[in-house]
């Protein structure tokens, strides 16, 4: 099904959505409003979009309409399109305001989804949650929609935080990891480049393995660490480290804040 699409905010999250739905042909009209020109006619020199710097005007031309403000621009915008929602689907992708909130302004369905920045190479991992008001047909339709970017999934919105943290974070935690261990192997005398190459194609073989095979992380780490060989050594230092706590701490600052965000 082609749907009329409606963006109201230009950001990045907003943008790797835009270029996701672009690809995958699911919109027959893509509608962009911010009031930042320059991110809109950025938008523009990418993708074949609508753009506009009224919300009222992008609404009005969407059946499917995804806000992604900041979370303090929520109420600002609910206020100003609330007359103009009915029959539409409306979608927030703001970190901390809850369904409650959106319905509490907007008399039509409602979704909230924790999408992520790899949705630019259609390999999204989102949670979304649906409103009360969702009828079968939104609720396969949102799910079909958020797919073809990648890996949707629903959930209760008592974990929406924890997802955020988990895959909407999660890159921004990955590639931190990778860059340390970039620079640690250009000490050991690897180029930049070379290094690189072999970090990232390591972390997606290693993903789409366990993806493939179903096999879980100890399994995994079982397979690799060969008695008495170097993988043994290394994990030594990473167990001592105590890492565990260190990435445990990072997600649960993420959700804390999360929570505090509405």
């Amino acid at each position: 099904m082609v749907h009329k699409i409606g963006f109201i905010g230009a950001g990045n999250m907003a943008t790797a959505l835009i270029v996701a739905f672009s690809k995958a042909k699911v919109a027959s009209v893509i509608s962009v409003s911010d009031r930042n020109v320059e991110k809109l006619e950025h938008l523009r020199s990418k993708v074949d979009v609508f753009v506009s710097q009224s919300n009222v005007s992008v609404v009005q031309e969407s059946s499917i309409v995804f806000v992604c403000v900041k979370p303090k621009d929520v109420v600002r915008v609910m206020d100003e399109i609330k007359d103009h929602v009915s029959g539409k689907l409306v979608v927030s992708i703001a970190a901390g305001i809850t369904l409650e909130t959106l319905e509490s302004t907007l008399d039509t369905s409602v979704v909230r989804v924790m999408p992520n920045t790899p949705c630019l190479v259609g390999e999204m991992a989102a949670g979304y949650a649906l409103g009360t008001k969702v009828s079968k047909k939104e609720a396969q339709m949102i799910s079909d929609l958020l797919n073809v970017a990648g890996v949707a999934v629903k959930v209760s919105e008592k974990d929406i935080d924890v997802v955020s943290a988990l895959s909407g974070s999660g890159p921004a935690f990955m590639a931190y990891l990778f860059k340390i261990m970039v620079k640690s192997a250009e000490k050991q005398g690897l180029s930049s480049e070379l290094a690189w190459k072999l970090m990232l194609q390591t972390a997606k073989g290693t993903a789409i393995q366990m993806q493939q095979t179903g096999m879980s992380a100890d399994d995994l780490i079982t397979m690799v660490s060969s008695p008495g060989g170097s993988t043994i050594e290394g994990r030594k230092v990473l167990e001592k480290a105590g890492l565990e706590k260190v990435f445990s701490s990072t997600l649960e600052a993420a959700v804390k804040k999360n929570k505090q965000l509405g």
